[in-house]
């Protein structure tokens, strides 16, 4: 089946149409048409082109075919900084908070949250409106909400304490008790913080969306 084609002269307001290619070869060889004339296929004046290279290529019209109702599969964004603190904060409280972190209904609920924190990451990255400040902010948070939590095999230790005297010295120390300025709570309000700024990931992205008109 052959394709029908538009042309027009440059300059000219109105489309000549219902040409196929051999027409167009034809109109040339008889020149009542020359190389400089537009052509485009038939309602697609904005890919207009001149006779000279549509005659040159002869498949630059040509449709890409696709198979219908497929889909191409863009490739699963990978949240490394989401996934690295994730990590971050679980060795923590392993090393830090010792054999009871290793029973499973004493540390289930870090391991939620860092499975949730990467998820969400995830999500994150796939939409071009995401702040990056906010994700950062989002990562340093949860990294601070660990840092503050008091070590469950002893009551007066802080995790923050036992982990920067582990790096320093290459082990820990039982007596690092947080300073008396900080109350026990205060992880709650890093954890806090922590679910502010990761639902702004998103809701500042939804609203700098441009209005519809």
């Amino acid at each position: 089946m052959d394709a029908y084609f538009s042309l027009k002269k440059p300059g000219a307001w109105l489309w000549s149409t219902g040409h196929t290619r051999s027409d167009i070869v034809r109109k040339v060889a008889n020149r009542r048409i020359d190389g400089h004339w537009l052509v485009c296929p038939h309602g697609e004046a904005d890919r207009a082109i001149a006779v000279n290279e549509f005659l040159a290529k002869p498949d630059i019209f040509r449709p890409v075919k696709t198979v219908i109702g497929v889909e191409p599969v863009a490739p699963t964004p990978v949240p490394t900084l989401a996934i690295l603190t994730a990590l971050l904060c679980l060795g923590i409280s392993v090393v830090n908070a010792g054999w009871l972190f290793i029973i499973f209904l004493w540390g289930l609920p870090y391991v939620v949250v860092c499975v949730a924190h990467v998820l969400i990451h995830r999500r994150a990255v796939k939409r071009a409106t995401s702040s990056p400040a906010w994700q950062y902010a989002s990562h340093l948070t949860l990294l601070l909400t660990f840092l503050l939590l008091i070590d469950g095999g002893g009551r007066d230790t802080w995790i923050a304490y036992k982990t920067i005297l582990s790096l320093s010295s290459g082990h820990g120390d039982g007596r690092a008790a947080p300073p008396p300025w900080l109350p026990w709570w205060s992880f709650l309000f890093a954890y806090a913080l922590y679910v502010a700024v990761t639902i702004c990931i998103f809701m500042v992205g939804r609203r700098s969306k441009p209005a519809r008109n």
